[in-house]
């Protein structure tokens, strides 16, 4: 594991996967990033590619050839290159190989590039095609949050709240992963969404064409504890694993899990991103702790 720190924060990265796996204030001491306790999700913050959740049947189409896929994609159980670093930055790459071409047919480099300023950790994420054709992929990010973060309050105690009022119909999942018809109402015309011990019920919370591009995390006296900036993410998750799990995630997404009726068409899943020869697709997002 690698680290960097400032004068307010230190973080720290693993290899295996460029994981997030630590956020913590150097004034408070507080771990704000979840610790991957196995007893309910033995990850902190995985990488999403090519795919985003689960795909129908556990394998999706490119030209007139199948490939197995498996739930979030390829690289979060792969170990990354450091591959550049400084006092408060760490960049990290990844490319394709002859395993990831049995299920991703593309030439590829990902870069993970984390970085400190001030109160703030931004995460960059950088996607390449080392091929001579447009490559197509989904990608997101998986960060979980300790909450509660005061020990002696509950996760019930804590709120998102949206920095723009928002109208949400979350579509729900099913047993296999997968996006049903049915919905369910999220938000209604609102800024605060409570963490309720039933919220995850249907698992994640998957939200889109939202009017927001922060929230922040609250507590029941009102105390921000930080904020998400998610920038233009196409898809925002909001997940946590059971009624008594002690963190929640916020994950920005390019895509989301296939839906009951797919096609199994790899270029027809939602939010499809492309990166073409000589070009970077990039995306950004940061969390900014309030102390």
């Amino acid at each position: 594991m690698l680290s960097i720190q400032n004068e307010y924060l230190s973080i720290a990265i693993k290899e295996s996967g460029a994981e997030l796996a630590s956020i913590k204030s150097l004034n408070s001491n507080v771990e704000y990033l979840w610790q991957a306790d196995p007893e309910h999700w033995g990850r902190h913050s995985c990488i999403l590619f090519p795919v985003i959740g689960c795909v129908k049947e556990g394998e999706t189409r490119v030209g007139d050839k199948s490939y197995p896929m498996t739930k979030h994609g390829l690289v979060r159980n792969r170990k990354w290159q450091l591959s550049d670093r400084s006092k408060t930055k760490l960049i990290f790459s990844l490319q394709s190989d002859e395993e990831s071409r049995k299920h991703y047919p593309y030439d590829f480099e990902l870069k993970a590039i984390y970085q400190l300023d001030g109160l703030t950790c931004t995460i960059r994420y950088e996607v390449i095609t080392l091929g001579t054709d447009r490559m197509p992929f989904n990608i997101g990010a998986h960060p979980a949050f300790n909450c509660p973060i005061n020990k002696d309050l509950q996760r019930s105690d804590y709120k998102l709240v949206f920095h723009e009022s928002e109208s949400q119909n979350a579509p729900i999942i099913n047993d296999e992963g997968l996006i049903g018809p049915k919905k369910q109402l999220v938000l209604n015309d609102q800024k605060e969404l409570a963490i309720a011990d039933d919220l995850f019920d249907h698992d994640a919370l998957i939200l889109e064409n939202l009017n927001s591009t922060k929230l922040s995390l609250v507590d029941k006296a009102g105390t921000k504890q930080w904020t998400f900036d998610f920038g233009n993410c196409t898809h925002l998750g909001i997940w946590s694993a059971n009624r008594q799990s002690p963190f929640v995630c916020i994950e920005p997404w390019f895509g989301v899990a296939d839906y009951e009726d797919v096609s199994g068409i790899f270029v027809e899943k939602p939010a499809i991103q492309w990166v073409g020869p000589d070009e970077i697709w990039s995306y950004e997002h940061a969390i900014t702790i309030d102390e």
